[in-house]
């Protein structure tokens, strides 16, 4: 087995609304885990560096969590039927670790980790895809949790309640609602997205893209942020000219691709895809008032951000088209 730290910034401010206890003084709570790379950076739970995931507003996303790697457990690929993606492991507690949990709900037996997080305007806007009440999650899940604790249903990490979303699956994709009051009796309404990414297989990119994303169809606006300034936290969102048909031809090969698992050794040399600083980062706008966040790294390999070692790499030609319009380096 080799163990590597992975450090994630992730919910910050929401932390307070959403993670409990968390106002006044910080609560922490744990989530390293003995687990398959491939399970977990499926479920969005870790990225190669640390990453200060950036909401659409511009305001930080906070939160870190340690990984340990379990490189005898990775994600099994079969060319007929595509990559398997396992489901994600959780062992016993330790006392040792002591850092912050990620966004986490167990529904219907599954484990769904945090993606988007809308708050405010953002959260109004797409309130009316709040669909089935499912539940109300415990917010029960901290570094003392046992095994039992995680077999709970709606057992999580954050509070709320659980609704599934208007126009996906729920096997997907489900939300957490809350609504706030300051102390002036303003009121503030915060959406969680989480997804299921794992415990899944996937071959080509449109199981993702379309399946789950809908990409195609639902793309209103894109956007993208240069790789440094994201890095640097950077609120500098700008407008992607990228003509119709480049657009089309890009997405034809993304959903065509097959997805690969990038974190053996050799695909980027010594070290993991995310160590080059040549990466851009789209941002689309979709037409039901969602954003969908998507990873280039210079190569071809195209992802979206909350799967992590999981790629799809498509022909260089039409890639660098897009890639170069949106600021990515070579």
């Amino acid at each position: 087995m080799k163990n590597i730290d992975i450090l994630l910034d992730s919910i910050g401010d929401a932390g307070e609304k959403f993670v409990p206890e968390l106002s006044g003084k910080k609560k922490k709570i744990s989530i390293s885990r003995s687990v398959s790379f491939g399970g977990v950076c499926a479920a969005a739970i870790v990225c190669a560096v640390i990453l200060p995931i950036i909401k659409h507003s511009g305001t930080h996303i906070n939160k870190s969590a340690s990984i340990a790697a379990n490189q005898e457990d990775n994600a099994v690929n079969n060319p007929d039927n595509g990559l398997h993606i396992p489901a994600i492991k959780l062992p016993e507690p330790s006392e040792s670790a002591n850092m912050d949990m990620i966004g986490l709900v167990v529904y219907q037996g599954r484990i769904y980790t945090q993606s988007e997080f809308y708050d405010g305007d953002e959260a109004r806007k797409i309130l009316p895809l709040l669909g089935e009440h499912l539940g109300t999650a415990k917010g029960n899940l901290d570094e003392w949790s046992s095994q039992d604790d995680y077999a709970s249903e709606f057992a999580s990490s954050v509070a709320g309640e659980v609704y599934s979303v208007n126009g996906y699956d729920t096997d997907f994709r489900i939300c957490t609602y809350a609504e706030t009051e300051d102390e002036n009796h303003n009121k503030n309404d915060w959406v969680l997205f989480l997804d299921c990414l794992n415990d899944i297989t996937l071959k080509n990119g449109s199981e993702l893209f379309e399946d789950r994303l809908h990409v195609r169809e639902r793309t209103d606006t894109i956007q993208f942020q240069t790789h440094s300034d994201w890095d640097k936290g950077l609120n500098n969102i700008q407008t992607a000219d990228i003509e119709p048909d480049i657009w089309n031809e890009f997405v034809d090969q993304v959903d065509n691709g097959e997805f690969i698992y990038t974190w053996e050794p050799g695909l980027k040399g010594n070290n993991t895809i995310y160590d080059t600083p040549n990466q851009a980062h789209i941002v689309l706008s979709m037409n039901d008032g969602t954003v969908v966040r998507l990873r280039l790294i210079d190569g071809g390999y195209v992802g979206y951000d909350a799967m992590a070692w999981y790629f799809v790499k498509i022909p260089e030609d039409i890639f660098n088209t897009v890639y170069d319009i949106c600021g990515g380096t070579h």
